[in-house]
């Protein structure tokens, strides 16, 4: 895992990012905007290709979400994969990490 100070490469994918946000829908409205957008400051979106769709149903897991996600990650070189079902990535070759385990892994990269 790089340290903090160097950017991490993430396959940022905005649709699901709620969790990190609140858990209520009033808040999303609001809050998500403005955390998007912060998120948008160190993250960048990934485009998804035919490649990564054709690498992704090549997998064959379970959940063909996560199979693009690593797919997708796979093909950027990505760090970590974010998450709150880290298992779901446990037979890819990319650490998958819950919100707030990439957030102590930031603040405290020692």
């Amino acid at each position: 895992m790089r340290r903090a100070t160097t950017p991490f490469r993430a396959y940022l994918r905005v649709g699901d990012n709620r969790h990190l946000l609140h858990r209520e829908k009033k808040a999303w409205k609001t809050t998500a905007r403005d955390a998007v957008k912060k998120l948008l400051k160190v993250f960048r979106p990934a485009t998804v290709t035919a490649d990564d769709i054709l690498k992704a149903l090549d997998l064959e897991w379970n959940d063909f979400e996560d199979s693009v996600q690593f797919a997708v990650g796979t093909s950027l070189s990505v760090d970590c994969i974010v998450t709150r079902n880290a298992k779901d990535f446990s037979m890819g070759g990319i650490p998958a990490l819950t919100p707030e385990q990439l957030i102590e892994t930031i603040a405290d990269p020692a």
